[in-house]
């Protein structure tokens, strides 16, 4: 208990030391999207910035400016999820108003949009993938029903965010809009805070239409707060609103789009700072860059080789900008193909020195030279240029964490200190059997497959011999169930189940464990709303486990601690004999 404490201590004094490090702007510009892919990124601002000026750094090195515009000047692509609550709970009178909301924004649908329709309720359906074909979209939207049981907003707009990436090598924006009335936090298996985790860490945005029967309904505080995280917008629908202004509340807008070459040198797999200005406004934002390699042939981006036309889209003004730049550049030496010379730009990045500018000229090096340059120079940085403002917090931060790491070396400590002296006075094979306590009361749970719940188990339940699992909850760790795989085991929240979790995230038959026609143990999903994770994936298809993996039921998340055999003589010592158990590497 006191370890739980202490991390949860710990958590909210980073956070609080360091608030979300996601983006800082001024009030006239704001991140809405970032993705990074092969070497570059694309950047998507609310707000208008000034092209000619623009500039991007990325881990304080000089990124080259590939491209740059208003989405609808560019032709880029809009990708729109048109999210409906179909539950039962929608304002009847309203419903007729909704349907006619979404004919008229699939009416009046741009010619760089695409939409995809899904309703949701205890399940999410896909009535279209994303086209921007009105007959298509039209036809599908006829299939909306209002029959949901349940409204499970958070698992929703989490299963339906897309991978933002380009589209072909072009960019592409992405968003959600969400038409729902409410939101019932206690119904599906993602939670609030996982969904703004991932909303944060993707930068996606979310735009709400708040269904009202209601003319002056107060703001769905949920909804409010989800459109803050995700730097969407809220929009109240009643009986009174003019769907004509929604759909014009509910366009694209002034979306500004740019896109950047990554110095290569920097592209390892790690989170970047990036800044970008252009005299007037600024922005600053955290983005994973990924790990790329440029194929045999070709330069990597650098801003030493002044490569990174690739990525932008046609524009005859930067075109000759960029011929002139390169007909006057120095001659410098790629490291990737050698024995070659260039005549590219050398920008100014964090590898020289941060007085100098424009274009330099460096002398041809090998690889391990160059290598060796970029340690030393990048690990004479102060931290008050690494942090800047946030630097006393990072001092204050790292002492605070030292004083924890010490209170948490002693908790676990002692901790282990009376295990050893309840070891000791305990069983001499270390294994709890049912009726043994553990140290803070729980008892080990052994399960005959027959039984329908824990509290008419059993060690003589068990049978004599057999494969065992050992199951372990995360948020409870002395709560252990072991359970023979004799026959498929239900788990789940019915008290027909055999391993029966009182939670009521958890669906009534959530998984099944049992042994597959190979002899191995297998775990397989039951529940159709909710569905099982497995090691943070969808469990889908039944799929093979193994010690220390992880089901997640709902919200309860439970180990796999131990797969073994237990032979007669074991299971004879688990209720106070003598023998051995046999563990498995599966």
């Amino acid at each position: 208990m006191y370890i739980k404490k202490s991390i949860v201590l710990l958590t909210v004094l980073i956070l609080f030391l360091f608030p979300a490090p996601v983006c800082n702007a001024q009030e006239d510009v704001a991140l809405l999207q970032a993705c990074a892919w092969e070497q570059y990124i694309d950047v998507f601002i609310q707000g208008l910035m000034d092209a000619g000026s623009l500039d991007c750094k990325v881990s304080n090195r000089q990124a080259d400016m590939a491209d740059a515009g208003l989405l609808e000047d560019r032709g880029i692509t809009a990708r729109t999820t048109i999210l409906l609550d179909i539950s039962t709970s929608m304002p009847s009178q309203m419903r007729r108003n909704i349907t006619s909301l979404i004919q008229l924004m699939i009416k009046n649908i741009g010619k760089d949009e695409q939409y995809r329709i899904v309703t949701f309720g205890e399940q999410l359906t896909v009535l279209h993938d994303f086209t921007s074909d009105r007959y298509d979209l039209a036809a599908a939207a006829e299939k909306i029903e209002f029959n949901g049981k349940q409204s499970r907003i958070y698992d929703a707009v989490y299963n339906t965010i897309p991978k933002v990436q380009p589209i072909d090598g072009m960019p592409c924006y992405y968003r959600t809009i969400v038409i729902t009335d409410g939101i019932d936090d206690t119904a599906g298996g993602v939670t609030k805070e996982e969904l703004y985790l991932r909303l944060r860490d993707d930068t996606y945005p979310i735009d709400v239409v708040a269904v009202s029967k209601t003319k002056q309904g107060e703001p769905e505080k949920e909804l409010a707060a989800l459109t803050r995280m995700s730097r969407g917008r809220y929009i109240n629908l009643n009986p009174d609103s003019d769907l004509e202004d929604i759909v014009s509340s509910l366009a694209v807008g002034n979306v500004f789009w740019m896109r950047a070459l990554v110095p290569g040198v920097l592209l390892d797999g790690s989170t970047r700072q990036v800044d970008i200005s252009d005299g007037s406004n600024s922005l600053q934002f955290d983005l994973k860059v990924p790990v790329f390699e440029a194929p045999a042939g070709e330069t990597p981006a650098d801003p030493d080789t002044g490569s990174g036309n690739k990525g932008a889209l046609p524009s005859p003004a930067e075109d000759e900008t960029r011929k002139e730049t390169l007909d006057g550049g120095p001659a410098v030496e790629t490291p990737s193909v050698s024995g070659s010379g260039k005549t590219q730009t050398g920008e100014s990045s964090g590898e020289d020195s941060p007085a100098s500018s424009g274009i330099v000229k460096k002398e041809p090096s090998s690889d391990s030279s160059r290598q060796g340059d970029e340690q030393s120079e990048s690990g004479s940085l102060p931290l008050s240029d690494v942090f800047g403002e946030y630097t006393l917090a990072v001092y204050i931060g790292a002492g605070v964490i030292v004083v924890l790491a010490v209170v948490l070396i002693v908790v676990f400590a002692a901790k282990g200190k009376k295990n050893k002296n309840s070891a000791e006075g305990g069983d001499a094979s270390g294994r709890k059997g049912a009726g043994q306590k553990g140290t803070s009361g729980h008892e080990t749970e052994v399960l005959g497959v027959g039984k329908t719940n824990a509290s008419s188990a059993a060690p003589g339940n068990t049978g004599a011999g057999g494969l065992f699992i050992r199951l372990r909850n995360i948020d409870d760790p002395d709560q252990v169930w072991e359970i023979s795989l004799a026959n498929s085991v239900l788990i789940g929240r019915a008290p027909e189940c055999h391993l029966c979790i009182d939670e009521r995230s958890v669906s009534r038959q959530q998984c099944k464990l049992y042994v597959n026609a190979a002899g191995y143990p297998a775990a397989e999903n039951l529940s159709s709303a909710n569905i099982t994770r497995l090691n943070g994936e969808l469990l889908n298809a039944p799929r093979r486990i193994s010690e220390g993996d992880k089901l997640k039921c709902g919200r309860v998340m439970i180990m796999i601690d131990s797969i073994y055999v237990s032979s007669p003589e074991s299971a004879e010592s688990r209720s106070g004999g003598s023998g051995g158990t046999e563990f498995l590497n599966v």
